[in-house]
């Protein structure tokens, strides 16, 4: 099913259903499975190529990347270079970030933000953690260009312009002349949220407030700074930003290798949530079966 944001997930909402079906199908067609196997080396052969002492006449890398392979690290950096390929900026994708201020009072709050990192812009759910962030729109700005000290700033009201923040104060004011700061948004965030910033600011009538105090008090919504310490590491990541570098390739095919090819995420390609690198992997495994079936058709 796609969702509103035209994300595509399996109807059971568990990724490994997938592999379930990937797996029913290799059983269907009578494909030998070999587990257990850690391929450390492949050695090329005048008859092709040699893994774990079978021959093979062709090859397709398709790990992944060491984000699923996370307790394996070092088997999977031996095979890239005993083949000699250079990989390409490897780092975690689609994880969440630990954060330098204390949010631990705002653990398990769950709100829809815009959020913005050093220029690029994402929107959807965000959860907070005892120490982070995490969720869609988060997990997607992991794949961009950051630095330990960036900022992601953090709309909790994407769909207000600071002039309706104002119209909604004065709608307020109007129904009761003594309202307070601290009551100004409320039913308009979450309420852990708003407690929260209130800490920080003094609880005011807003009548007798200047129009510069009531439009800081609203960018502490709508320009919510959290700065990043780190993420949440390999284990917690979805994906890997880096992989095998496309110049390596042509077509798919090792250049160094003829009948080696690469596929999915050992490539270096990230995608943003909602089934986009499943479709990459789909779409690069099709190709390259398709051009070793026509291969072996002609031979």
């Amino acid at each position: 099913y796609t969702d509103y944001e035209n994300r595509v997930y399996p109807l059971s909402n568990d990724s490994k259903t997938v592999l379930d079906i990937l797996h029913q199908e290799l059983f269907n067609l009578g494909v030998k499975v070999k587990l257990e196997v850690n391929v450390k080396e492949i050695i090329h052969s005048t008859n092709g190529y040699i893994i774990d002492g079978d021959n093979y006449d062709y090859v397709i890398i398709s790990t992944g990347s060491f984000a699923s392979l996370a307790e394996d690290m070092n088997s999977y950096y031996e095979l890239q270079n005993n083949l000699g390929l250079s990989l390409e900026n490897m780092k975690p994708g689609l994880v969440g970030f630990k954060v330098k201020e204390d949010i631990s009072f705002l653990s398990g709050v769950r709100a829809k933000v815009k959020v913005s990192l050093n220029g690029n812009n994402t929107n959807g759910e965000m959860i907070f953690k005892n120490d982070g962030v995490s969720g869609i729109c988060i997990m997607d700005q992991s794949n961009n260009d950051y630095q330990v000290g960036d900022q992601l700033i953090i709309n909790f009201l994407p769909n207000y312009e600071i002039a309706d923040l104002l119209k909604i104060r004065d709608m307020k004011i109007m129904e009761d002349k003594d309202i307070r700061l601290h009551n100004l948004f409320i039913g308009t965030v979450n309420r852990k949220l708003l407690n929260y910033i209130n800490e920080s600011v003094e609880n005011k009538k807003v009548c007798d407030m200047t129009s510069d105090e009531l439009y800081n008090y609203c960018l502490m919504f709508t320009e919510f700074k959290l700065t990043i310490l780190d993420n949440y590491g390999f284990k917690e990541s979805q994906v890997v930003v880096g992989g095998i570098s496309s110049y390596e390739l042509d077509n798919f095919e090792l250049k160094k290798y003829k009948n080696i090819f690469v596929t999915g995420e050992a490539i270096n390609n990230a995608g943003i949530c909602g089934g986009y690198n499943l479709w990459f992997a789909f779409a690069t495994s099709l190709y390259v079966t398709d051009r070793i079936g026509g291969m072996t058709n002609e031979s």
